[in-house]
């Protein structure tokens, strides 16, 4: 009997081809029971290909919500399996590489394939496959997710939002539970190293123990860490311990030892040796294993050695040795960074165009922020997995003045993220920035931040005594602590002197922009579009233009700002202070409208709207702080409250208010108004009795009790309790005093009352000068008469009357002019 062989070919669903040579048929025999001997060694062979794989077998994620749309839960495990892996801490040449690293993941409850079949026939044989299950469960408040493998189970929490958001935290669960060095590692790179510690909780092993290593180095705990590396100082990984052993000596100060151990540390990367070597200040030593390196691998070091000295063109020009094709995606990316800050900004663009990495996401959002697209630029960094993007979108929102955006991303405990706090904080939390500053290791970065930190609390004495101990430290910071000094005492010109001596780089350049802006001098082309937009930068420009009476100016840079960015902290408050300042009141009324305004605001927006009758917006502007308003802007808002007839919203505020504090006689006095205002004035007289008997001597009390005696005809008991107003009154009430003594003809009175406000009231203090000259007493009249008398008054008889009070005096030629005045005026 003769067989022909024929090929059979099968592919699996990875794509391994499986050749087998199958009997093939003869013209005698049947077929089956060859195809069944074929079948069952592809079979054969297919288990045993099966069996090797590294497979992880994803049951769920089940959702657990009643929100949850349906087919939600295979597109989360789909996206699972098609980024599982450990890349986050992968390219980290202070980290071990874990084994295990090669699983293939697949979705159980997905769509079937043979390896999932194969997988669940086994499952029901009761064979071992590695099942991998995930859950998670909505509460009120988060998500409760849970992973177990292998009888373990981790569990994780995450904000109540939409289930594709889970999907970070679900990778995590997965590596921890596949390997926790997998998760330790990830964690390191989002800088969350408790959590890193956390994970490694009951792990050991090389792998494991270095990886803890790394995470208590980054989360200041140095002294642990020096003792975790030493315990691998000989060995596979002794080149990467030595170098970390030599980081940890080198920020401790030890620099003898560590340099030791960096010139023992043969077999570690170049490219940490030359980071530490440069960390020491050991620029030629770094030059000189550069140097020993040929060919195209020195270039991308020589690149880390002016990365590091901030020589951007040092940057392009190594990078720039080598074909566009043979870089790196991270080559690339810091070749764009590089480009980007010599404003190549289109050249930056195209490089990184096809890198999907998050260092390039952060590429081009600083590339978004330098067209002056500031908001949305902040919020993709923000979005990045990355210490790095975190922290620089952190530091954009501190210099914008939002400090709650700023410190909700930083997260480390190094110097850099206290500098960050302290920058976010600085004039608005200033114990908080204590704080951070004393938290710095780094002897210039924390005398620095006091210096600036005295400043803004209005101490320039300790300021300049930080300074003068930081002239031998950093002559640079030195010259700005001494350029902000200057500037608050006064000394335009040796601040400006000092801001020349900064040196003109791109750490210094917001810096000496703000200092120069507080002296006139700034320079919109040194920074970015981005940075321009940028609140700290516009609002020192805006107050500048303000303090120096040039309010149009403050007026356009606001409404600039407003135009620019979706979210401008603080701008149309600007603005409408600007319009005020140029007597558009109106549009500043309209400006503070668009506002949701703090305490403060409002009762600054109240006043000029009480000021200019608009009563209406005084309700709706304090109302919604009645019960923290101070006593003026209370006075305001029962004001207009009454004026607007909302008597019983007034009565109603008053009643609790008594309630909470009896013995409040502005509080009664208040009463009295809103009574007043109802028209009942017995009831309003009663009021002002009881607050004039809780505090004799408070002056508002007795003011308007005797206002609402005159109202009722009783003039001698009006004149007596007016007589016992005086103390703490408001402009207002003085100018209210004055008036009523007018009205009484006691112009020596009222010329005291009106004394006492400061601010003056011309038509009130004519009248009193006409009352002073026709009592004969002239020297007061003419005192009145000079200070309310100005070209714009056109009644003539006011002009004579002058002029008989200075002709009484004896002053005949002052007399004629007034004269003079009056007779042209009648004409």
């Amino acid at each position: 009997m003769q067989l022909r062989l024929t090929d059979q070919e099968l592919t699996l669903s990875d794509g391994t081809a499986l050749r087998l040579a199958l009997p093939g048929p003869t013209p005698r025999r049947s077929r089956a029971p060859w195809l069944f001997i074929g079948l069952t060694l592809a079979l054969a062979a297919y288990l045993g290909w099966w069996s090797q794989q590294p497979w992880l077998f994803i049951q769920g994620p089940t959702l657990i919500s009643q929100q949850t749309p349906a087919g939600l839960a295979p597109l989360l495990c789909q996206r699972l399996t098609d980024d599982l892996g450990p890349h986050q801490g992968a390219s980290d040449p202070w980290l071990p590489a874990p084994a295990g690293g090669d699983f293939k993941g697949r979705c159980l409850d997905g769509a079937l394939t043979l390896e999932t079949l194969m997988a669940k026939g086994l499952i029901f044989m009761g064979a071992p496959v590695p099942v991998l299950a995930m859950d998670a469960i909505a509460t009120e408040h988060e998500w409760t997710l849970r992973a177990r493998l292998n009888g373990q189970q981790l569990t994780a929490n995450a904000p109540l939002a939409h289930e594709l958001t889970l999907l970070p935290s679900f990778q995590r669960l997965a590596l921890g539970s596949v390997n926790p060095v997998f998760a330790a590692q990830s964690q390191i790179a989002e800088g969350a190293y408790d959590a890193a510690l956390a994970s490694l909780a009951v792990s050991h092993g090389p792998e494991a123990d270095l990886t803890r290593a790394r995470a208590l180095y980054l989360a200041q705990r140095r002294a642990e860490a020096w003792q975790m590396y030493e315990g691998y100082d000989a060995g596979e990984y002794q080149g990467l311990v030595r170098i970390a052993l030599a980081r940890i000596a080198a920020d401790d100060g030890n620099t003898e030892s560590a340099l030791t151990m960096l010139e023992s540390a043969h077999s570690s990367d170049p490219q940490l040796r030359v980071d530490v070597a440069l960390g020491l200040g050991q620029v030629a030593l770094a030059q000189q294993w550069i140097d020993a390196v040929e060919g195209p691998a020195q270039w991308p070091l020589r690149a880390q050695i002016a990365a590091a000295l901030g020589q951007h063109d040092g940057v392009i020009a190594a990078l720039s040795q080598l074909p566009s094709q043979q870089l790196s995606s991270a080559q690339r990316t810091t070749l764009a960074g590089a480009l980007r800050m010599r404003a190549r900004y289109e050249q930056a663009r195209a490089l990184i165009a096809d890198v999907d990495s998050p260092g390039a996401d952060l590429v081009r959002a600083q590339l978004q922020f330098d067209r002056g697209d500031v908001d949305a630029a902040l919020r993709a960094a923000a979005a990045i997995e990355l210490p790095a993007a975190r922290n620089w979108a952190a530091q954009q929102w501190a210099w914008d003045n939002q400090p709650a955006n700023a410190l909700g991303l930083i997260r480390g405990g190094d110097d850099a993220s206290h500098a960050l706090r302290f920058e976010a904080l600085l004039g608005l939390d200033n114990e908080a920035a204590e704080q951070a500053a004393d938290a710095m290791g780094d002897d210039v970065s924390r005398a620095w931040s006091h210096g600036r930190l005295a400043l803004a609390r209005g101490d320039t004495t300790q300021a300049t005594a930080i300074q003068q101990r930081l002239a031998s430290l950093s002559p640079d910071h030195a010259n700005h602590l001494g350029a902000l000094i200057n500037t608050a005492l006064g000394f335009d010109e040796d601040a400006a002197i000092s801001l020349r001596n900064l040196p003109k780089t791109a750490h210094w350049s917001r810096h000496r922009f703000i200092a120069a802006a507080q002296l006139g001098q700034a320079t919109r082309s040194q920074l970015s579009a981005g940075e321009q937009r940028l609140a700290r930068v516009v609002t020192v420009q805006v107050e500048y233009a303000m303090a120096h009476d040039d309010a149009a100016v403050a007026a356009q840079l606001a409404r600039a700002q407003l135009q620019a960015r979706d979210d401008a902290p603080g701008m149309a408050l600007w603005l409408a202070r600007a319009y005020r300042s140029q007597g558009l009141n109106e549009a500043a009324l309209d400006s503070y409208n668009q506002l949701d305004l703090a305490r403060g605001d409002a009762e600054q927006a109240a006043q000029l709207a009480h000021e200019l009758g608009a009563f209406d917006r005084v309700s709706s502007w304090l109302a919604p702080h009645a019960t923290q308003l101070s006593k003026p802007a209370q006075g305001q808002l029962l004001n207009a409250w009454i004026e607007t007839q909302q008597t019983d919203a007034a009565e109603a505020w008053i009643r609790s208010a008594v309630v909470r504090a009896p013995d409040d006689a502005q509080l009664y006095v208040y009463w009295g108004q809103v009574a007043e205002g109802s028209g009942d004035l017995i009831g309003a007289i009663s009021k002002y009795r009881q607050a004039a008997r809780l505090a004799p001597d408070f002056g508002p009390a007795h003011l308007a009790w005797a206002l609402a005696l005159e109202q009722r005809g009783e003039r001698n008991a009006a004149f007596k309790r007016m007589a016992q107003a005086s103390g703490e009154l408001s402009d207002d009430q003085w100018i209210a005093k004055a008036d009523f003594y007018t009205r009484a003809e006691y112009p020596d009175l009222a010329a005291q009352a009106l004394d006492q406000a400061d601010i003056g009231v011309p038509a009130l203090r004519l009248k009193v000068a006409a009352l002073q000259a026709a009592q004969g007493l002239n020297h007061a009249a003419h005192e009145s008469f000079s200070a309310a008398m100005s070209d714009a008054v056109e009644d003539p008889a006011l002009w004579r009357t002058w002029g008989d009070s200075l002709a009484a005096l004896g002053q005949t030629t002052e007399a004629l002019d007034k004269y003079k005045v009056a007779v042209r005026l009648s004409r």
